[in-house]
Formats: structure tokens, C-alpha cells, sequence
């Protein structure tokens, strides 16, 4: 990793800094996989004989369980970001296609887009856990941003989330003064089809442009600034398509609405990217709603050479980030973070009995530079990326994992529970837990519900019955 003499300085001066202390969400990042390609099955979300066109449940119930205990989940591998050219909202996977896997080794003339829409809300509801999604990279032009603009792909696509609902290549144009007062029957009426049951009421959603576009598509970002003239920059061009997909997802949301957490991702050896972002939010060219950004975002991978400092909380780089978002009042995420690939000098990251430790310290030390929420990547996956080396690894061989999980269980919030029962969804998922002593163990969507949810929630009653099915009374 290298920086420049101003960053070095700008860093070390920050290290100076007190850490903001606070308990840090976890994440996960889904990470590219195969589908009955021949390999890699051990870390394929989706069950091996699913017809996408047909199921309702397509999930591996181990991927649920796995899974659920984790704040918030980010598809950018999901939606194979980096390698993903939709432009147009009909260019996006279908939630009916026959691919539906997320791979980089396209050999075979397949569209590698990754799972649709439909099925990463699907994995969201049934987690009771929050979507980070990344809108795909050639979807904002400078054409359809100039003057503050906003852009078909991502209003669409919040459409779908807030409803369930596919507006396909319906206009629009007559309806953009009432898009966050329409019901998913309005929708309909105006030409949608349900396609999904939409992302849970309760849930947030977090709304990121393309990712770390000053490696995979710096050409492109730069190319759309120039044609936005005024001396921009591609990280310029960044941030106001960063914006412009807010401003798109407010529309339908509500504006202001909490639910919505737009952020500004940058490289985490260069804070001068994040601090560059946050300028364009006074911006009232390209944000002319006032949005305000939920937080910005970085990578704080690992090796032996800042393993130390992060541990200790003096992080140069994390805490520059730290105070550029006090500075903006905003919060620190970390879209993505982990020891870094197969760790140094070869040395395999994920069988090595003292990653538990390890791990535990980095996250410690995150949460001393002020870290609010952290997303691993990721859960499941090849060349020692993965928290887990295959999907179902037994909790002590996956040391990684174990520690995230550990700090998982003591900072986040209880996953939510679907207003709609789908007592068949995670019933597999929520028989293989066993049992704790003094609980009361109901299968509502998979979950287990505690004494004291019943407690928190006493005009519910819940009973079992044959074949999956539940009873619910309301007293």
C-alpha cells in the first residue's frame, strides 16, 4: 500500500486523536460463489437442485443460520459489482433466470450479474437483517446526474425494495411527485408486477454506488466528470452519483426517511477520497435536496504491517477517517475488512488456530479508532477470503468467523421479525439450533423466540402446529 508524503503526514498527525469508543456493529459481505459449475459447492448459498423460476426458498438452511446473527449484509459480490455492466433497469438478472450465481470465471458466455434483486431481499427478510445494496456502475451517467438529476436504474430499484414491486419500462415522469405515497396496489395499478414481497418494514437499507471505483472503473467515473465539465474529478463523479442514488431512493422512501442509509465509500490508505466526497454534499448542483450522507466508508484489511496499530487503536488511517466523519457528523463504516487475502508471506488465513485471537484484537482495535459498524468480507468463500473455508464449517475450526460471531452476539441488535409469518421458510434452519435451557423455542419464520420477546410483545400468542403450520393469536 502506498501513499503520498501528504497522506503519511496528514495520518500521522490524526493518530494523535482520541478514539471514539462505541459498541461496533458486524456485517457481512456475500462473496462471489459458483453454481453447479462442478466446484465450489461448499460455499454455493443456494440449494443444489433449486429452479429459480419455481421456488420460493432457494437458500442453503445453514447459509440462514450462519447468517442471521450479522447487523446488516452488502451484495456488492451479490450483484457482482466490479464486473457488472447493466445500464438500463431491464439489463439487471430476473428473479426467475436459470443463473443466479455470483462468479468471476466467466467462460462460458453466461451473464454474471449475480442474484437478482428479488432474491437478495428474499435473504435480507428472511435474516431480519439490513441491505446494503450497490447500485451498478454504468446505471448513472453525467447525462441522466446533470443538474441534479435523478436516475432511472435506482429509482426503480427502490421501488422494488420499499414494495416488492417490478415497474419494468413503465414512465415514471407522471408519477414522481407522488412515488412516496403510493401503495405496492398503486404500483400495480400503474402498470408493475409483484415480484417479491419487498424488504421488511423495519429494515434499513444502505444505498452504495458501484465499489472502489478508483480500481475497477476509474476510466469510467473520470470519463463521466469530464463530461460533466466544471474541473471534476472521478472521485467527484463518485460522489454525486453516490448522491444522485439517494436523492432516487428518498423519492420513494420519503425524503429524510431513516430507513434509507446512503454512503460514501473510499480507499482506506487515502482518507483524502472520503474528505473530497463529503465537500460535494454542500453541493446544491448535484444536491440540491440538502441529502444528508448516513456515513462514509473504508477497508481497513490487515497484514503484518498495521495489524499492530489497529489493534492499539492508533490507526492513522482509521482514525484520519474517524474524524472526517465527526467533522461531517456522520457515522464510520467499513464497507469491507479482514485479514488480507491469503495473509503474508503465504501463510493460509483461515486454519490458523490463532486468527481467533487476532481477529478479536482487530475488531477491538476498530472499535477504538471509532469504527461504528463493520462489514467482513466475507461470510463464505475460496482463497482464505472467507470467514468460513465452505458453508456449515464447524464453529471451531472457523476461527474467524468465531470471533466475529463472539462480538456479533454482544453488539448487535436481535435480528427483526417478519410481520408476515413464512413458517416454512426457516424451519430447517431453526430445528438444527439446539435448544437453550429456559427458552421458549417457537419456529415464527425460523426464528427462535425468546421468553422475552413474549414478554416484549404479550398480545401474541404463538403455537405450533402439524406440518410446519402456526397458529397466532392476537389478545
Amino acid at each position: 500500500m502506498k501513499f503520498t508524503s501528504a497522506i503519511v503526514a496528514l495520518c500521522a498527525v490524526i493518530s494523535d486523536i482520541s478514539p471514539v469508543m462505541g459498541a461496533m456493529l458486524i456485517g457481512q459481505n456475500i462473496l462471489w460463489f459458483p453454481h453447479n459449475r462442478g466446484w465450489g459447492q461448499e460455499f454455493d448459498l443456494y440449494q443444489p437442485t433449486v429452479n429459480f423460476a419455481a421456488t420460493d426458498n432457494p437458500w442453503k438452511p445453514a447459509v440462514i443460520t450462519e447468517l442471521t446473527p450479522f447487523a446488516m449484509i452488502r451484495f456488492m459480490d451479490g450483484s457482482m459489482i466490479n464486473i457488472n455492466y447493466d445500464t438500463e433497469w431491464m439489463d439487471r438478472v430476473q428473479k426467475t433466470d436459470a443463473e443466479q450465481d455470483c462468479d468471476w470465471a466467466d467462460n462460458e458466455g453466461r451473464k454474471d450479474n449475480g442474484m437478482a434483486y428479488e432474491w437478495q431481499i428474499d435473504l435480507c427478510n428472511r435474516l431480519g437483517r439490513d441491505y446494503w445494496v450497490n447500485i451498478p456502475t454504468r446505471s448513472i451517467t453525467a447525462l441522466n446526474v446533470k443538474g441534479g438529476g435523478i436516475p432511472d436504474y435506482p429509482l426503480r430499484l427502490a421501488i422494488m425494495i420499499r414494495h416488492g414491486i417490478d415497474m419494468k419500462t413503465v414512465d415514471l415522469t407522471p408519477m414522481m411527485d407522488n412515488l412516496s405515497t403510493m401503495s405496492a396496489d398503486d404500483f400495480i395499478a400503474a402498470g408493475g408486477v409483484r415480484t417479491s414481497a419487498g424488504l421488511n418494514p423495519t429494515l434499513h437499507v444502505y444505498v452504495e454506488y458501484s465499489n472502489e471505483t478508483w480500481l475497477f472503473c476509474w476510466d469510467y467515473v473520470s470519463a463521466q466528470a469530464s463530461a460533466l465539465g466544471s474541473g471534476l474529478a472521478g472521485f467527484d463523479f463518485h460522489a454525486i452519483a453516490a448522491l444522485r442514488s439517494a436523492a432516487a431512493f428518498f423519492k420513494v422512501f420519503g425524503a429524510g426517511s431513516p430507513r434509507v442509509r446512503p454512503v460514501f465509500a473510499g480507499q482506506y490508505g487515502n482518507p483524502w477520497h472520503c474528505q473530497q466526497q463529503v465537500k460535494m454534499i454542500p453541493n446544491t448542483a448535484y444536491n440540491p435536496e440538502k441529502i444528508k450522507i448516513y456515513g462514509i466508508a473504508m477497508a481497513p484489511y490487515y497484514d503484518g504491517s498495521n495489524l499492530g496499530p489497529i489493534s492499539a487503536g492508533t490507526d492513522g488511517p482509521s482514525l484520519a477517517h474517524r474524524k472526517i466523519a465527526t467533522d461531517a457528523g456522520i457515522k464510520l463504516l467499513c464497507y469491507e475488512g479482514g485479514v488480507q487475502g491469503n495473509g503474508t508471506a503465504g501463510t493460509p488465513n483461515t486454519g490458523r488456530p490463532n486468527l481467533y485471537q487476532e481477529y478479536l484484537a482487530y475488531l477491538a482495535g476498530l472499535e477504538k479508532c471509532g469504527v461504528d459498524e463493520f462489514c467482513q468480507y466475507g461470510y463464505a468463500g475460496a482463497n482464505g477470503w472467507g470467514s468460513k473455508e465452505s458453508i456449515g464449517q464447524p464453529l471451531e475450526t472457523a476461527y474467524k468467523y468465531k470471533a466475529l460471531l463472539e462480538v456479533a452476539q454482544k453488539n448487535n441488535p436481535p435480528e427483526v421479525t417478519s410481520p408476515v409469518l413464512q413458517p416454512a421458510h426457516r424451519a430447517a434452519a431453526a430445528a438444527s439450533r439446539a435448544p437453550e435451557k429456559g427458552r421458549l423455542m417457537v419456529d415464527m419464520r425460523g426464528r427462535a423466540i425468546t421468553r422475552q420477546d413474549t414478554r416484549q410483545t404479550p398480545q401474541l400468542l404463538f403455537a405450533t402446529g402439524a406440518a410446519g403450520k402456526h397458529t397466532v393469536v392476537v389478545r
